[in-house]
């Protein structure tokens, strides 16, 4: 038998928590003993006639392997699966326009709306594309924009979508990131019966921060955006909302936060609801306060939200099968890649690329960039497919996210007691 090179020992509030960054399982011993326990696994041959029983657990949750096991091709038969060989994702923006101006966001808001044309082009290709690529399940969401202002194309192609995957046998879901301020009960309602169940609202800090930048005349923006929350937990018992709090180093001030949210959303719905705090892109990671975003996590989970905080994983770019098409009618992967677009949808449905797309070209799924023998991959999985393109831009190779072994080793123990915060009522009891 032999350990696992993704396994993890990482300090933290007088324990030691045990992670193994391939199968995500974890468990927590007392810092006196973590040394017995870490020699334990690390030689688990010497140990077995001694603590068998432990052993064998350590086994069945990726902690210990048998000598034969491959483990590089059981971690990237791991991460290609993570691909989702047989699902689309389509993202529709169906125009640049937003009711908000917020400062940091990163569209431009131009009157820009998908045409019909764009929109026939649509359906055609849906059917096309989930017909020749043996798709099996498909996820339709929208964005923006404010994708809400067009909500008549939202109802059309998603409805058009719903009659192509029940007749092709596809599963189908779909999701919006909206603002939510042009959201009512009957709307959230309709979107419901056309399988719109996923929803993510973006908050901006407190209330009054909220309010500062979502500013709209005599309306207190923080509230309807929490009162639509509420609404949709409510009364759509099987829909998912990803409450979005946008932070900046000034506004990250978690308990003023979560008060103003709690104040808003009843204790029962809140089970239902994911807060994710993220970092706008403009600030610099070094002006933010770790210990507050681990604060943040407690009191998410303490307050009887999920706790979504962990920063690094797959990119849905990656994915086998992701489609972006804009309100121009351009195409590309991503909606911070390029808006402009480097592809277009054809009359027939398909898309055509005008410029290569190195990103595809190196990949972890190709095993031709630095990632996939780093012990971190299985967290960090690599750089987005946007960075993947600047960088073979800019040096003609990927490169590591991360400025040393000491800076990503600092980032990765920081990942693994995030994922300790919010699995710990699933993590192994030692």
């Amino acid at each position: 038998m032999k350990t696992s090179q993704y396994n993890y020992y990482v300090p933290y509030e007088g324990k030691v928590i045990i992670f193994n960054g391939l199968t995500k399982n974890l468990f927590t011993v007392s810092a006196a003993n973590a040394d017995n326990f870490r020699k334990i696994i690390e030689h688990p041959d010497i140990y077995l006639y001694r603590f068998g029983d432990f052993i064998g657990k350590m086994r069945s949750c990726g902690f210990i392997l048998d000598d034969g096991t491959d483990e590089y091709a059981l971690m990237m038969s791991y991460y290609r699966r993570g691909l989702w060989p047989d699902y689309y994702r389509l993202m529709i923006l169906p125009t640049y326009r937003c009711n908000l101006d917020c400062w940091y966001c990163v569209q431009s808001h131009l009157s820009i709306d998908l045409s019909d044309e764009h929109v026939s082009r649509i359906k055609k290709h849906l059917r096309k594309y989930l017909s020749e690529n043996g798709i099996k399940t498909f996820y339709l969401t929208w964005f923006g924009g404010e994708p809400l202002i067009r909500y008549d194309i939202i109802k059309d192609v998603t409805s058009h979508a719903v009659a192509v995957c029940s007749e092709l046998g596809v599963k189908m879901s779909a999701g919006i990131t909206t603002n939510s301020l042009l959201l009512t009960p009957s709307r959230i309602k309709e979107l419901s019966s056309l399988g719109v169940k996923f929803y993510q609202i973006t908050i901006d800090g407190n209330r009054q921060e909220h309010n500062r930048v979502k500013c709209l005349p005599h309306a207190d923006t923080f509230e309807r955006a929490l009162r639509n929350i509420s609404d949709i937990v409510r009364l759509i018992p099987d829909s998912t909302v990803n409450l979005r709090i946008n932070y900046s180093g000034k506004t990250l001030s978690p308990s003023d936060i979560l008060g103003d949210i709690n104040a808003l959303i009843p204790q029962e719905l809140r089970r239902r609801i994911e807060v994710s705090p993220k970092k706008i892109w403009q600030e610099n990671e070094s002006s933010i306060n770790q210990g507050k975003l681990l604060e943040f996590t407690d009191l998410i989970r303490s307050s009887g939200y999920k706790a979504e905080t962990t920063e690094y994983g797959v990119c849905y770019v990656d994915y086998v099968h992701n489609t972006t098409v804009f309100p121009n009618g351009r195409v590309d992967i991503c909606n911070l890649d390029n808006e402009t677009g480097r592809a277009t949808l054809s009359e027939e449905g398909d898309v055509v690329w005008e410029q290569e797309d190195m990103c595809r070209s190196y990949s972890a799924d190709k095993e031709n960039i630095i990632c996939n023998r780093c012990k971190h991959f299985p967290l960090c999985c690599g750089p987005c497919p946007v960075r993947r393109n600047s960088m073979m831009k800019e040096h003609n190779t990927v490169t590591c996210l991360f400025k040393d072994s000491s800076d990503s080793d600092s980032k990765m123990a920081l990942e693994v007691i995030k994922y300790y915060k919010e699995m710990t009522p699933q993590a192994l009891q030692s």
